[in-house]
């Protein structure tokens, strides 16, 4: 196992040829290269669990150390050791999830909105909430490269509810590129209140959740709820969010499920938005993915402090190209002095989330972006509660 312990600080160190979550390699390394070090990473992440997470001691109680290190592939990762629940996350208390030794006043405490299930609690270190804050600039840095200066100085605000994780994470990940994301964070739910801010704070960009016809939206104002108060309130004078009135509006971030088509098409073709990303994540982990411009409404799946693996629904293997399986995500890194670490919040290993996807690329192919990373297209969440309470998944 290619890793250090630190005992005075229990930290556990991945080896220094694993590269920093920022840096674009984990895009564009080949895919055997890559999984690699993604295996080193989810093997080093088990066994600590096994060795210090109460939850883990119990739900490894049959399997070695051996057996952990002895795992040869991703495949094998997400079928040797058992998977993780929502309903574990709901049924045991959050500290069981958390390793003997985590000094509980240093934790970042978030929380599920509930939309899939019931909440549950989910802290983090702050060595693990920098991974994640680096896998986040990575992916709009990877589109920009060599433009990072169009970066510099941006303002966006925040349409999610002010205590949601979306806000936060996005905010120290853009701080990093040098986008500051305003303080001030809209918390009201209806147009009229966000129009009046959104006029007043004069963003270069937006960060919202989509809308999604098929799934109640708890997490704020969404992207077509404040495109429309823009377009039925506007005048002249007011502050517009389409690019060729108002040339200083160039950016929508979202994150979740995917933008509904003519909401895309809309931004794209009517409000000529320069800049449009999502990304795909939970609370539990995230984030675990990113659109690029050649696919506005699929993620490439992004490497470094968290890992996807996509299973087949009834067969004991990963799936193949463009067949449709079960997500499961593991956290796999945090950063400690500039290193990379296991994680030291709530662990999460081959969590299914409840939701499935379609995956292609899947051999390393590059795309037109220029990452060769696999792509998760078509993704839904599970719809019917028999099935959700099937797939592990805590229904009321």
């Amino acid at each position: 196992m290619e890793m250090e312990i630190d005992q005075s600080r229990d930290i556990v160190y991945h080896s220094y040829d694993i590269p920093s979550y920022f840096d674009i390699k984990w895009d564009t390394m080949p895919k055997d290269k890559r999984d690699a070090l993604v295996l080193i990473q989810a093997k080093a992440t088990a066994l600590f669990a096994k060795r210090f997470v109460p939850f883990y001691k119990i739900h490894y109680k049959h399997i070695s150390e051996d057996d952990i290190m002895n795992i040869s592939s991703l495949g094998e990762f997400a079928f040797k050791l058992p998977v993780t629940t929502k309903r574990h996350l709901s049924e045991n208390d959050a500290f069981d999830f958390l390793p003997d030794f985590v000094q509980i006043e240093e934790m970042i405490n978030k929380g599920t909105g509930g939309t899939t299930g019931k909440p549950v609690t989910i802290y983090y270190s702050k060595s693990d909430w920098n991974a994640m804050a680096q896998h986040i600039a990575r992916s709009i840095k990877f589109d920009f490269q060599n433009n990072l200066h169009e970066l510099k100085g941006l303002n966006v605000v925040g349409m999610y509810h002010g205590d949601h994780v979306t806000n936060d994470i996005y905010r120290d990940g853009l701080k990093l590129l040098g986008i500051h994301v305003s303080g001030r964070v809209s918390t009201k739910k209806d147009a009229k209140s966000n129009y009046d801010f959104l006029q007043h704070q004069k963003p270069n960009g937006i960060l919202a959740p989509p809308s999604d016809p098929s799934d109640s939206q708890t997490k704020g104002i969404t992207l077509d709820e404040f495109l429309k108060s823009d377009a039925k309130n506007s005048s002249e004078f007011a502050y517009r969010f389409n690019n060729e009135i108002n040339p200083k509006f160039k950016l929508i971030f979202w994150s979740s499920m995917p933008l509904p088509e003519a909401m895309l098409n809309y931004m794209q073709n009517h409000l000529k938005i320069p800049y449009i990303q999502g990304q795909y994540g939970s609370t539990e982990c995230c984030p675990t993915g990113a659109t690029c411009k050649y696919h506005p409404r699929e993620f490439h799946i992004g490497y470094g402090p968290t890992l996807i693996t996509v299973i087949h629904p009834t067969e004991k293997r990963l799936i193949t190209e463009n067949e449709r399986g079960h997500i499961l995500v593991t956290k796999t890194g945090g950063t400690y002095d500039g290193k990379n670490i296991v994680p030291t919040g709530t662990y999460i290993i081959n969590l299914r989330t409840g939701d499935s996807a379609v995956l292609k690329n899947i051999n390393g192919e590059q795309c037109q972006c220029g990452r060769n990373t696999p792509i998760l297209t078509d993704l839904k969440r599970i719809e019917y509660v028999e099935v959700k309470a099937d797939a592990g998944c805590q229904v009321d």
